[in-house]
């Protein structure tokens, strides 16, 4: 990201909020028993990250997709009129949902040490909680540097690749 103050760079490797959030950690008890984890909403659109959805839709450029489920008649209104703005893949959602869209469908997992970090975060603040339960360390900067001097190599799309096969 570019901001008049300088660039930012941030991953859940090494950004705190985004790890706390994607370790599970920090998230409201409801999100661990959410009632809205259901292929059916009362959103006009449900939206989330289809990394594989090239597969799907016979496209394999690897960037990535915004997937994005219909749900209303109001939407479909919407996304006919962006038609001509947006390039638009249709996709069967069964095919999405298992390799993209699994939070779609599911709770997140309680964090084992959730209770202490609240607890710590409560007493000592958030810097005291993360160096505690979710330290972020030298060799995590040395890997998200090493992976943005890498971004766009053939050797890293190839190491991408890969890694979404396992």
């Amino acid at each position: 990201l570019r901001f008049d103050n300088g660039d930012y760079y941030g991953t859940n490797r090494i950004d705190p909020f985004l790890k706390t959030y994607f370790s599970h950690i920090a998230l409201r008890p409801s999100c661990y028993d959410c009632r809205f984890k259901t292929v059916k909403r009362v959103s006009d659109f449900t939206i989330f990250d289809g990394w594989n959805a090239g597969e799907a839709v016979g496209n394999h450029d690897d960037l990535g997709y915004t997937n994005v489920i219909v749900q209303s008649e109001k939407a479909k209104a919407i996304l006919s009129e962006l038609e001509a703005d947006l390039e638009i893949y249709p996709a069967q959602l069964q095919s999405m949902i298992p390799k993209s869209g699994g939070m779609t469908m599911n709770s997140a997992r309680v964090h084992p040490e959730r209770k202490e970090f609240q607890e710590l975060l409560r007493e000592q603040g958030f810097e005291a909680a993360i160096d505690r339960y979710l330290a972020i360390t030298k060799f995590d900067h040395a890997i998200e540097k090493t992976k943005l001097a890498l971004r766009g190599s053939r050797v890293f799309r190839k190491i991408a690749k890969k890694k979404r096969e396992v």
